[in-house]
């Protein structure tokens, strides 16, 4: 890689109070050879050689002026067997992510000013020893565990609509759908629907849930939920 060297030398002039502006010679040195040398005068524009010397390095795309917002994509409708990890926007080592859309639009940002990210949004990747508390069977649904929001994540907003989460193997709705995470109320506040067709009592199915989270974790595919935090959280940016 070549590197580019500017070495000043600086001529000053002046006799009997006459004052004279101070001459800088400039000599461009690529990997320590001369390439150039040019000439300016204190207060005048710097005059780059003639031709310019190739550049390396960072390529500048313009000012951060204000706060950048996380955002999110999911190609798709996840399914138990066809799970789709949202992408959300890629940050400094990190990301900012985001959920829902329009005036249920919740995201993470990073002020640039106090170089500061403001976590909106949490994560919560079962592994199937959550305490499943509950299971049962719909119409639709071949079986379904639930528990309460508060053993979800303590730090959910309860408040939030449906559409404010996510899921990497679930689509999100209403109650006991199929292939469905629904978070509803606050006694068993999220019901997992998956369409498995298995049967057995109710312990049998509760079992086989547990086990699927388990499958699913171990292999580095766990089931993930991105949802709005009730208190935002700071990340300090070094």
């Amino acid at each position: 890689m070549q590197k580019i060297l500017v070495v000043l030398s600086v001529l000053y002039g002046g006799f009997c109070g006459i004052s004279y502006a101070t001459t800088v010679n400039y000599n461009w040195l690529v990997d320590g050879t001369n390439y150039a040398q040019t000439t300016c005068e204190t207060g005048d524009d710097l005059i780059l050689p003639t031709p310019a010397p190739t550049k390396y390095g960072y390529h500048f795309v313009g000012w951060v002026e204000s706060e950048i917002s996380g955002s999110w994509s999911q190609s798709g409708i996840p399914t138990p067997q066809n799970p789709i990890e949202p992408v959300f926007k890629p940050f400094s080592n990190t990301v900012l992510r985001a959920v829902g859309s329009g005036d249920d639009f919740v995201a993470d940002s990073y002020d640039p000013e106090t170089r500061t990210i403001t976590r909106r949004i949490g994560v919560k990747v079962f592994d199937g020893t959550e305490g499943w508390v509950n299971a049962g069977s719909g119409t639709t649904v071949s079986y379904l565990i639930a528990q309460t929001k508060a053993y979800f994540a303590p730090d959910l907003d309860t408040s939030a609509a449906y559409n404010k989460y996510m899921c990497s193997h679930l689509k999100m709705g209403y109650n006991d759908a199929p292939n469905t995470l629904s978070i509803t109320d606050t006694t068993y506040g999220v019901r997992l629907g998956l369409n498995t067709d298995i049967t057995g009592d109710v312990n049998t199915k509760l079992s086989n849930a547990k086990q699927w989270l388990a499958d699913q974790y171990n292999a580095g595919t766990p089931v993930t939920v991105y949802y709005p935090l009730a208190t935002p959280t700071e990340e300090r940016i070094q």
